[in-house]
């Protein structure tokens, strides 16, 4: 982008980063609006329309606190927009090549991306009608729709020896110290790192990052209450099936990778920026707020724009907004 455009390098990415949010918008609208045999999209109680559940569903996700991040120089809106792109795609049947090469894509913005084979596979599984085909099929695309990070690793490997590179170098960025396999996952398995965030003798503790000692403006103290809401709300929404079983594949494994791989050592970091690329859970959100009175509904939009603007305020302030 800078060099098509000569603009300075934060410019560039500021352009793509609010260039990617609005095809996002887009793609988001046609996915709820066109929906097809089995998709999530469908109204399924009283008179809610297409239009209305994507009117409050695009909302949800233009005011959602984090989606800060979305607005700044960060991956997190062009991810968020591959990431709707390979559902839409699937959703509308594109042809796999199509469907892989977007899936490659976000694989190669970031790791997590490896969280879309997973609808993959399911819409693969349920395309073809023997299992011999559906096998193969498998074991063709979903290698294939890893050429992004493949390509990643393979850079790595070439530049510095080590495809792992962008793992290894995770060990220098961190808040307390690594813990061996079976430690980690019993911390993991107890919500360990949400627990330490409110605790005053971890060094995980909200307060030591947050020099303003404000704990409803800060999203130290709030990134676990955004995992636990995520999990909550796509749990009610496979529950009210409002969101497809691959929709909630997506979103789980979504919130899991960071979780598994980063909460303890960073302290549940970066989990409210995490969530918000999760774009089922505004299908959810949206379903909820159709469903609510109107001024309800408006109360609480209201409520999430006010910390979207904190957040940006406190981020363009110099604090640490992580």
């Amino acid at each position: 982008m800078r060099a098509a455009t000569g603009l300075p390098i934060e410019a560039a990415l500021l352009l793509v980063s609010n260039l990617s949010l609005l095809g996002a918008f887009v793609l988001l609208a046609c996915y709820v609006r066109r929906p097809t045999a089995g998709n999530s999209a469908q109204p399924t109680a009283g008179n809610t329309s297409p239009c209305r559940l994507a009117d409050y569903t695009l909302v949800a996700m233009g005011l959602f606190p984090t989606g800060c991040f979305f607005r700044m120089g960060y991956t997190e809106a062009t991810f968020l927009l591959l990431g709707v792109a390979a559902m839409y795609g699937i959703q509308r049947r594109w042809p796999l090549p199509a469907v892989a090469l977007i899936v490659g894509l976000a694989t190669a913005m970031r790791a997590a991306g490896i969280a879309l084979l997973a609808p993959l596979a399911i819409h693969i599984w349920h395309s073809y009608p023997t299992l011999a085909a559906r096998v193969s099929r498998l074991l063709l695309w979903l290698p294939l729709a890893c050429w992004g990070l493949a390509g990643f690793m393979t850079f790595q490997y070439v530049q510095f020896g080590d495809p792992l590179a962008f793992v290894h170098t995770q060990r220098h960025w961190r808040i307390r110290p690594a813990l061996d396999l079976s430690d980690k996952l019993a911390a993991l398995a107890t919500w360990e790192p949400v627990r330490a965030v409110y605790d005053a003798a971890s060094p995980a503790y909200w307060k030591a990052f947050d020099r303003h000692g404000t704990p409803w403006f800060s999203l130290a103290f709030a990134n676990p209450i955004f995992l636990l809401a995520a999990v909550a709300l796509l749990a009610l929404g496979r529950w009210k099936r409002w969101i497809t079983p691959a929709e909630t594949w997506f979103g789980a494994l979504m919130l899991l990778i960071p979780y598994l791989s980063r909460a303890h050592e960073m302290g549940m970091g970066s989990m409210g920026r995490f969530v918000a690329v999760v774009f089922p859970l505004y299908l959810v959100l949206g379903q909820i707020l159709t469903r609510l009175p109107a001024a309800v509904a408006a109360s609480l939009l209201a409520i999430s724009a006010f910390y979207l603007a904190v957040y940006s305020a406190l981020f363009a302030a110099g604090y640490l907004i992580f």
